[in-house]
């Protein structure tokens, strides 16, 4: 992995107070905004439009997205010997209509056929036309419990700026974050009941920001902490969002995860992707998957069958979100807070009253 420290540019994008997002040098970051002026450029930046983003799951058929019911009533006999494609359950393409063409065509049986059946039945094998079972697609492992779908798209503008790490892998804070449905997380976190639970809020050790998974209303779901980790709690179809707040006078790149995807380009997540810059004292809502430099797709609870990592590559990490942190290096000496205490406790009068002369030291001439 690389250690060296790098510059990246950024994008600024909409529907939440500002965000910036820091990544490669090759990689542009993105900056969100609350304002129609974050569509504009910064400092002559390259558009965000150049920046690879997430890509939707791909759409086998319409019957990917349909309600189990409406997919067996729109599927139809006249599909029944269609094998099962990828990405789908197979579960639509099973029981014995699915491979109905392998049987052999009715005839009318000859007098060997008759002789046949006879000596079949004597043995009590039955007949000897009995159709084979079709076989039936193997069903995968459906697990339980919440992950994260792909959904509605949303407006959310980026633009590009300019942002240097202090360390390109070295975060200065990382947050895991768990979800579930109420039953996963009581079985995780060997609770009996929510009534321990409160809204989530997860700080870090310095406590320079914090992190919270909210509804749509701004409203912190239910969650506990444990050590390091905090876990909260889903409700399938929802819609959710990261707030994160920095408390500090300095910017940070944030670069997050959900189910193991980074949010920016849909891709596994690593300290290497581009991140959200947040802005000193400000507030950070991601609230999907960036589709594009104008677009997002929200993040809605869902069953794991139908989570983005499932449906485009692995679940393994479905139910968790993570946020790394990334302080800014300054060219510039930088005002710790040391200093800045100093400044701020100078005395403009600090001998309020003369005081007397040293005392002459050596033999005075006579």
């Amino acid at each position: 992995m690389r250690t060296s420290n790098r510059r990246s540019s950024l994008l600024l994008g909409a529907t939440a107070p500002m965000l910036l997002l820091a990544g490669c040098a090759a990689s542009p970051a993105i900056e969100r905004a609350d304002d129609a002026r974050s569509s504009a450029h910064r400092n002559g930046a390259p558009t965000a439009e150049s920046a690879p983003f997430a890509q939707p799951p791909s759409e086998d058929s319409a019957l990917a997205a349909a309600p189990k019911g409406e997919a067996e009533m729109q599927q139809g006999p006249s599909r029944s010997a269609e094998p099962p494609r990828a990405g789908n359950s197979g579960a639509e393409y099973s029981g014995k209509s699915t491979y109905d063409e392998a049987a052999p065509a009715a005839r009318a049986p000859s007098a060997a056929d008759s002789d046949y059946r006879a000596e079949n039945r004597a043995r009590g094998a039955g007949s000897a036309y009995k159709s084979a079972p079709s076989p039936i697609a193997p069903k995968k492992d459906v697990r339980p419990g919440l992950g994260t779908t792909w959904g509605e798209t949303r407006t959310s503008h980026v633009s590009q700026v300019s942002f240097e790490r202090q360390s390109s892998n070295n975060p200065s804070a990382v947050f895991q974050i768990n979800y579930n449905d109420d039953q996963g997380i009581l079985a995780q976190t060997g609770e009996r009941s929510l009534n321990n639970f409160e809204p989530n809020y997860t700080e870090s050790s310095g406590r320079f920001v914090s992190v919270e998974i909210v509804d749509p209303g701004g409203s912190p779901l239910l969650g506990l902490s444990r050590s390091d980790r905090t876990y909260v709690v889903g409700r399938d179809g929802d819609r959710y969002a990261i707030r994160i707040r920095n408390h500090d006078r300095q910017r940070f790149e944030v670069v997050a995860s959900v189910d193991g995807l980074d949010v920016i380009d849909g891709s596994k997540a690593g300290f290497g992707k581009r991140g959200y810059i947040l802005e000193p004292y400000g507030t950070l809502l991601i609230e999907g998957f960036r589709r594009s430099s104008s677009a997002i797709a929200s993040f809605r609870f869902g069953s794991v069958a139908d989570s983005y990592a499932g449906r485009t590559g692995s679940d393994r990490h479905v139910g968790v979100i993570g946020v790394a942190m990334f302080g800014e290096r300054y060219n510039e000496p930088v005002y710790t807070d040391g200093e800045i205490d100093r400044r701020e406790t100078a005395d403009p009068f600090p001998g309020q009253y003369a005081r007397p002369p040293h005392p002459r030291r050596g033999y005075d001439l006579q």
